[in-house]
C-alpha cells in the first residue's frame, strides 16, 4: 500500500511538474493570445521545435538566421522522429549538415546571414520534393515576384499551401523572417 501510495505520488508530481514547465513556456508575454502567431509559437514549443529566448519571451520578431531557421526545420522533421538518436547532439551543426545532404543549402553558404522569407518558403519547397506548380500568374498573384524569379515555384506552391499570404499584394522575398514568421510558415506547413 505505501509503494502504490509513493507510485501515485510520483505520478502526481511529474505530472504538476511537467504542466508546470509547459506552461512557463507557452505563456510568453511578448505572444499574446491574439498575436497572429501565437499558435504556431505555442505548437513549436509544445513539440519541443524551439523554446523561448528567456523564460518568459520567446522574441517573436527578432530576426532569424539561416543556422536558426535550418535549426527549426531539422527539429521538426528529423529529430521529432528519432529523438534518442539526437539527444545531446549539437542541433545547429546537425541541422547544417542535414540541411546541405537534403539540398537545401550548399556547403558554402553562410549560416550567420539573415533568412529571408524566399529563402525558407524554398526550403519548405524542395522538402516536398519541389512539386510541379503552374506559375504562369504568379505576377497576378504577388505583385514583388516575377516568372523570371528563381523562387518563382517555391512562391507559388506555398500560396496554393496556405503556408503564405503575403501582404498587400506583395510577397516581400526579401523580408528578413522573423522567429514569429518561422513558426508560422512552419506551423501551416506540418499541419496541414
Amino acid at each position: 500500500m505505501k509503494r502504490q501510495l509513493l507510485c501515485l505520488g510520483i505520478a502526481l508530481y511529474l505530472s504538476w511538474h511537467c504542466a508546470f514547465i509547459c506552461q512557463a513556456f507557452t505563456d510568453f508575454t511578448d505572444v499574446p493570445t491574439t498575436m497572429y502567431c501565437y499558435t504556431p509559437v505555442k505548437w513549436a514549443v509544445d513539440e519541443s521545435i524551439t523554446n523561448g529566448t528567456s523564460e518568459n519571451e520567446f522574441s517573436p520578431g527578432a530576426t532569424c538566421s539561416k543556422k536558426q531557421a535550418l535549426t527549426f526545420l531539422w527539429r521538426a522533421f528529423v529529430k521529432r522522429l528519432n529523438p534518442v538518436q539526437y539527444r545531446n547532439g549539437n542541433d545547429f551543426q546537425e541541422a547544417i549538415n542535414w540541411a546541405i545532404s537534403e539540398g537545401l543549402e550548399s556547403e558554402n553558404f553562410d549560416p550567420s546571414a539573415p533568412c529571408t522569407r524566399e529563402r525558407f518558403v524554398t526550403y519548405l519547397y524542395i522538402l516536398a520534393d519541389r512539386p510541379n506548380v503552374d506559375i504562369s500568374d504568379v505576377e497576378e498573384t504577388f505583385d514583388d515576384v516575377f516568372l523570371s524569379s528563381k523562387f518563382a515555384s517555391a512562391v507559388v506552391w506555398a500560396a496554393d499551401k496556405n503556408i503564405t499570404k503575403g501582404t498587400n499584394g506583395s510577397f516581400n522575398p526579401d523580408s528578413v523572417c522573423t522567429r514569429g514568421n518561422i513558426m508560422t510558415f512552419l506551423h501551416r506547413y506540418a499541419t496541414q
